[in-house]
């Protein structure tokens, strides 16, 4: 496992170019979606999740979850992710677009 870790890291690395860009896109999608329906949230450096304010994020979570959005309550993160919800983009790109979409009848 030492030897993958180090060819990980000193092997060609334009496929960690093309995934960094394709995660970008994919962020960019989510952000300007969110942007759209006026949901406020803080547009991440790295990794690939958001967590946009959207009131009360349990109850949100919930309704999205019944639409086949899946998303975490903030409030799982502690008290002050009450008003949030979590969720992932590192989904396929169609995957997100029917997600924004289902959002939107929600947010």
């Amino acid at each position: 496992s030492q030897m993958a870790a180090l060819a990980a890291v000193t092997g060609p690395q334009d496929c960690v170019a093309q995934m960094r860009d394709e995660f970008r896109s994919r962020r960019d999608l989510m952000v300007s979606g969110f942007q759209e329906m006026g949901v406020d949230l803080v547009v991440p450096d790295g990794a690939f999740y958001l967590f946009p304010r959207v009131g009360d994020g349990d109850e949100v979570a919930a309704r999205l979850t019944k639409a086949g959005v899946i998303v975490v309550p903030g409030s799982a993160f502690g008290p002050g992710g009450k008003e949030h919800i979590r969720l992932s983009y590192a989904a396929a790109r169609p995957q997100l677009e029917v997600a924004l979409a289902r959002m939107k009848d929600i947010l």
